[in-house]
């Protein structure tokens, strides 16, 4: 079903004190990351059940990678396949409790496993996750739990043997890989209606987009997904508020429609602001988007608030960028995520970090390669006034496997739909890192989020190679690798160069020219990768 309404700022019927009574209101999200045992695979009996005697395990938390990383990996055999290193299957089991009577909903979510997960609950298995290691899942565990405090126990078997079905898999890549459950996981319980988890469909969760944004209004519109999971047909009123950063509703929203049983209600809404605080650089203002859902007077769900920014962009060759009116320079770098000894297990304050450290340097703007990185990072962009430009997992490499491509695609439908409310995504991938442009990546990308630009990832050679038609696609933007002459490329009227060579009369003479209105250089911080002989590989002064 599909609810759709319009109001103003100046709604009169709203209720402040229900906009603040927030606390558990039919939704509560338990941090999952603390006591979990944790075993590599031997080949013998799977340990998935209830009564497996896991006492001698390791206690580990989460995040948490299958083996530690070491700071010098050569001499070593494999390639850069990385068909064998840290390759292997890692067993958690954990005992928890669900202190909520039956009739609630019971949902397991995951930030990312590395690579193929599959889950039991006190012995069952609920399923399995297979579409890749950088994208978050759940799974719908509400039948599988005992609850009022009794005890339950979940598995997770965390597949990291190479896949060649699995991006970026078959081929080679120019870092590590790392599996195990490497960031954050929640046990979320809810009421049987309740807003749906974003990353399940196109039409899920909390989508959020601004129609119409000047300095002086900003029209924002919110879509509801809306899930009715009792027997029978619910009576729904859906309250969507827009609140500054101290806290003050700006305005609010509110529909009232009949959810049927077992279906889900798509509700659309428009609030109007007038003279909104704008996002940038020096001043990256955040406001909140809070939804409540009741069924009559009755409080159902209270999801977390939205972080949303008001910004808008213009292109042009004439004057390259501008944003909200004005015109910028890109300058930034290209960033992995590893972190030495740890991989990708690091908490969400080393993303802060490594965010942090960027704009301290004077930096306005990160590509996150080669993968989608953790949603701290992004956050961590929103608050500190960066733009982010995530991309699928691949790096040059495209085989002819059509599961491989479909869970390439699926996984930049996964990756927009968790990072699409944020106001630091610029722009979404619509091609493989130097290969350039890939029909499927901007189907996705169009599918999923229209109102972004895309951009390819290609290299003068093979612009060469191919051509600049068959390269450039549809992309809204040309995004090159540039390690030549100083004398820059001047392919397309506008373009960003996404990786150059630290040449010090290029990036001057990019400086320069409108038409390339950024640059990041590669690369912000060391990363492991078969391509060096220890980690000490970059950054490096540009020259």
């Amino acid at each position: 079903m599909l609810v759709t309404c319009a109001l103003a700022a100046s709604f009169l019927g709203f209720d402040g004190n229900l906009l603040a009574s927030t606390d558990s209101c039919g939704r509560t999200k338990y941090n999952f990351n603390i006591g979990w045992k944790f075993h590599l695979d031997t080949g013998s009996e799977a340990p998935t059940a209830a009564d497996f005697d896991d006492g001698d395990w390791q206690t580990v938390s989460v995040p948490h990678n299958l083996e530690n990383f070491p700071l010098f990996i050569h001499p070593n055999p494999d390639t850069a396949e990385q068909r064998h290193f840290l390759r292997k299957i890692g067993w958690y089991r954990k005992h928890f409790t669900v202190p909520h009577p039956k009739g609630v909903k019971v949902f397991l979510e995951f930030e990312a496993v590395g690579q193929v997960t599959d889950v039991w609950v006190n012995g069952k298995h609920v399923g399995r996750h297979a579409i890749g290691g950088y994208t978050p899942f759940h799974f719908d565990i509400t039948d599988y739990v005992n609850y009022e405090g009794a005890d339950n126990v979940v598995v997770v078997k965390a597949d990291f043997t190479y896949n060649p079905d699995i991006p970026p898999d078959n081929g080679d890549h120019d870092y590590l890989l790392c599996g195990g459950i490497y960031r954050d996981v929640y046990l979320v319980v809810t009421d049987k209606l309740h807003v749906t988890f974003p990353f399940e469909d196109k039409n899920q969760g909390i989508y959020i987009t601004t129609p119409e944004l000047s300095a002086e209004k900003a029209v924002v519109r919110i879509q509801t997904t809306v899930r009715n999971e009792y027997a029978e047909a619910k009576p729904t009123t859906l309250t969507n508020a827009i609140l500054d950063a101290q806290g003050r509703v700006l305005g609010v929203a509110r529909t009232t429609a009949t959810v049927p049983a077992g279906e889900d209600g798509v509700f659309t809404q428009q609030i109007e602001i007038a003279d909104p605080h704008l996002w940038s650089f020096d001043d990256p203002y955040l406001h909140r988007v809070r939804t409540i859902v009741q069924c009559g007077d009755t409080i159902t769900d209270i999801p977390e608030d939205e972080q949303i920014g008001f910004r808008w962009f213009e292109k042009s060759p004439e004057f390259g960028l501008k944003m909200n009116g004005e015109v910028v320079e890109l300058i930034g770098a290209n960033m992995h995520q590893h972190v030495p000894y740890v991989g990708f297990a690091a908490p969400d304050s080393i993303h802060f970090k490594d965010i942090l450290q960027l704009k301290e340097a004077g930096m306005n703007f990160v590509r996150l390669c080669h993968y989608p990185h953790d949603i701290a990072t992004i956050e961590a962009c929103d608050r500190l006034g960066l733009l982010a430009l995530p991309e699928p997992p691949t790096w040059i490499n495209e085989p002819d496997n059509p599961k491989w491509k479909a869970n390439l695609a699926e996984a930049q439908r996964r990756m927009i739909r968790q990072m699409r409310n944020h106001p630091s995504v610029f722009m979404w991938s619509a091609g493989i890192n130097h290969l350039g442009y890939r029909e499927y990546l901007w189907q996705a990308a169009r599918d999923e989020d229209p109102t972004r630009w895309t951009h390819n990832d290609t290299t003068s050679w093979v612009i060469e190679r191919d051509g600049f038609d068959r390269v450039m696609g549809k992309a809204d933007v040309l995004s090159s690798m540039w390690y030549g002459s100083p004398e820059l490329p001047d392919y397309y009227p506008t373009q960003i160069l996404m990786e150059h060579s630290r040449n010090k009369e290029m990036v001057l003479n990019s400086l320069k020219n409108p038409k390339n209105f950024g640059m990041a250089v590669w690369v912000a911080h060391d990363y492991f990768s078969f391509k060096k002989e220890n980690i000490f590989r970059g950054p490096q002064l540009i020259t």
